[in-house]
């Protein structure tokens, strides 16, 4: 797996996607939440996620819901947290990845996001 991950490398539409399919629902509140995704550099544009028991859901446009957690961010940095190769406490320390919103929701958003399958997933090694 190449763990440099550049511009053209990324889709964020897929990154979302993949991102409602590994929330970890049993760390979940009670109520509806509704998480905007708010991208900037390497792609611009809004995802809106609603990590939500039982089922989470992935919007393209705004339904129109109060918004609980915007994560504001750097297109190649979420990539590279959702890959494992960089810890998001790094990105917000740098300011790459911003959250803000209601701040027990902001508290727990990291735990409520499992990363991707492959994050644990080490370079090949290059023979000679």
């Amino acid at each position: 797996m190449n763990h440099d991950i550049t511009a053209d490398d990324v889709d964020p539409k897929l990154l979302v996607w993949d991102m409602h399919r590994r929330v970890n629902v049993d760390l979940l509140p009670p109520e509806r939440v509704v998480v905007q995704l708010t991208f900037h550099g390497a792609y611009k544009g809004d995802f809106w996620l609603m990590p939500v028991r039982p089922k989470p859901s992935v919007y393209m446009n705004n339904l129109g819901f109060d918004v609980d957690v915007f994560v504001t961010t750097d297109t190649i940095a979420i990539h590279k947290v959702w890959m494992g190769v960089e810890s998001l406490a790094e990105c917000l320390d740098d300011g790459r990845i911003e959250l803000d919103g209601l701040s027990a929701h902001v508290d727990a958003f990291p735990r409520w996001l499992k990363l991707s399958d492959f994050a644990g997933v080490k370079p090949a090694g290059i023979s000679a």
